[in-house]
């Protein structure tokens, strides 16, 4: 092969290597383009409900300020005090007139910042929500969310609303903030044009009763026998009996 022959191949190879290479970015992009919209209607990544520590989502959809449009996000059913264990059922709701999809992320917290508690929800399929996990200020939390099919209630305009149980944690941890961030969306592909809103609500373990022994937050019934130095006492969380020394 002469060196003419040479060059002319190199040439083509480079020509069809360069169109090559600008048709796979064209689809890189397109398809990378695709992913970020299929990730953010999928739920956004963690750290995004205001909770201490946190950003809200107009870190990405920065077309309005926080909680700036006429709609609302609403946390439904969190009771004022809770005991160890305890199962809660509650509801997130994010709201706006004109938006076409909503979502939402929450977390719950204890005032250290710690993850209080656990998240779980009904078993609907597909499912509507989802728990994912982030690390803030070297701690984990546990964050719901929608899913790519939790983004509206068909028929129902205006609003979406998500059901969420809350576990409590196993033992009294003092007051927890449940945080919340809602997206009211216009559906366009893009983060533009969306309105973020935010909310927190919170709950609160309280004191122990007097003569709580067993610990499930209730009197037990007990008497004090003087000349054994003990508490006998009736568990209210199991009807067994026990004693305690006293002094």
């Amino acid at each position: 092969m002469t060196r003419r022959s040479r060059n002319i191949t190199v040439l083509k190879i480079a020509i069809v290597a360069a169109a090559f290479l600008v048709g796979c970015f064209g689809i890189g992009n397109t398809l990378f383009q695709w992913q970020n919209a299929e990730a953010s209607a999928s739920g956004p990544s963690p750290s995004h409900t205001n909770a201490p520590g946190e950003d809200n989502c107009t870190a990405c959809h920065t077309s309005f300020p926080v909680n700036s449009g006429t709609g609302n996000v609403n946390i439904a059913g969190i009771p004022a005090t809770w005991v160890p264990n305890q199962q809660i059922s509650f509801t997130v709701t994010t709201s706006q007139s004109d938006a076409v999809i909503w979502g939402f992320q929450l977390t719950a917290v204890d005032s250290l910042g710690h993850m209080a508690g656990s998240f779980s929800f009904p078993n609907t399929i597909p499912p509507r929500v989802q728990t994912i996990t982030g690390i803030v200020g070297g701690f984990t939390r546990q964050y719901i969310e929608h899913t790519v099919d939790g983004l509206f209630l068909p028929g129902i305009p205006g609003h979406n609303t998500w059901n969420i149980i809350w576990t409590a944690p196993s033992q009294k941890i003092g007051k927890v903030g449940f945080y919340a961030a809602g997206n009211a969306a216009n559906s366009d592909g893009t983060p533009s044009g969306d309105y973020i809103y935010t909310t927190s609500v919170m709950s609160t373990s309280p004191a122990n009763p007097p003569f709580d022994f067993d610990g499930d937050g209730k009197t037990d019934i007990s008497i004090f026998r003087p000349g054994a130095g003990q508490w006998w006492y009736l568990k209210s969380s199991n009807g067994g009996n026990a004693a305690l020394t006293f002094g």
